[in-house]
């Protein structure tokens, strides 16, 4: 067998069915999101605040 159907089996074996269980993967899914939402807000400040700056000063 090869390492990862060896690594699956004893997954199944002791009980964790790792994040593809509900309530893992709703946790999973929202932080998921919640790294999303952060990112895009990132982004957005690296490029509103530098245009903001150059409006200021080209005033």
């Amino acid at each position: 067998t090869n390492g990862r159907s060896l690594m699956k089996d004893r997954a199944l074996q002791s009980g964790n069915a790792g994040p593809a269980d509900g309530r893992s993967r709703r946790r999973l899914a929202r932080l998921g999101a919640w790294g999303l939402a952060f990112f895009v807000v990132k982004g957005l400040a690296w490029l509103v605040i530098p245009a903001l700056l150059a409006i200021r000063v080209s005033d």
